[in-house]
């Protein structure tokens, strides 16, 4: 493409070829993602300043005709997990619910508290074993998902939409992380009435890794010292 001029007709089709390498390398790294079954970097997190953080960063990118309501618990608790991750789980169910909401707009309302796993009574819990839960619900005004198709949501490769628009990985992508993590995540929709996404991940007693305080006693000092010198650049 660098040798060929801008008038040359070649120059679009390899751009195509360029784009379609470009997605079938990001469906690479999304199968790699998926598949990956080995512990990536779990640590004690504040889930609740992960959730505000990754807001604002969408907050640009997401229409501002889609209203974004956050509502935190006070007494949530930390989680033990890979902040990335857990971030890309929240990136794709936001984007998917504003998509959803597209093209006339709506409101998107996320909420994260702390919940008695015991008082639960959802089917997915089977073999979730924490007592208490960090429950992360993400609601939307959007068109719904239907009936026929909510038990096909998670599969891999499984979308609705058009071709150049998605992969059908990003649900699936976020049912691995999530499983991998310990938690699950659940959906309850009707047609026009929008739809809520509920992950629920277990609760973990330790501070989260950048409250841990770093104090390690007096730095230890010694009998250097450092002196200070000019250099004159000689002409060439």
């Amino acid at each position: 493409m660098l040798d060929l001029p801008e008038e040359n007709p070649t120059r679009s089709r390899i751009n195509e070829i360029q784009t379609t390498c470009l997605r079938a390398k990001d469906v690479a790294l999304q199968l790699l993602s998926f598949s990956r079954q080995t512990e990536q970097g779990k640590q004690p997190l504040n889930p609740a300043k992960l959730v505000t953080d990754t807001v604002r960063l969408l907050r640009a990118s997401i229409p501002s005709s889609i209203e974004i309501l956050c509502q935190n618990d006070e007494s949530i608790q930390t989680i033990n997990a890979n902040p990335t991750q857990i971030q890309q789980v929240i990136i794709n169910l936001c984007n998917n619910a504003a998509q959803a909401m597209a093209p006339g707009g709506g409101t998107l309302t996320i909420c994260l508290e702390m919940v008695d796993a015991h008082d639960l009574k959802m089917p997915e819990l089977k073999g979730f074993s924490a007592a208490e839960a960090v429950r992360l619900t993400m609601e939307d005004t959007g068109t719904g998902i239907d009936p026929a198709i909510q038990d096909r949501i998670f599969d891999p490769y499984f979308t609705t939409k058009e071709v150049s628009k998605g992969s059908g990985m990003g649900l699936a992508i976020v049912h691995g992380i999530i499983h991998n993590h310990g938690g699950v995540i659940s959906v309850k929709s009707e047609m026009g009435c929008g739809s809520v996404f509920t992950v629920l991940l277990p609760a973990s007693p330790t501070p989260p890794a950048d409250e841990v305080s770093s104090d390690t006693g007096p730095v230890p000092g010694g009998t250097e010292n450092l002196k200070l010198t000019q250099t004159r650049r000689i002409p060439d």
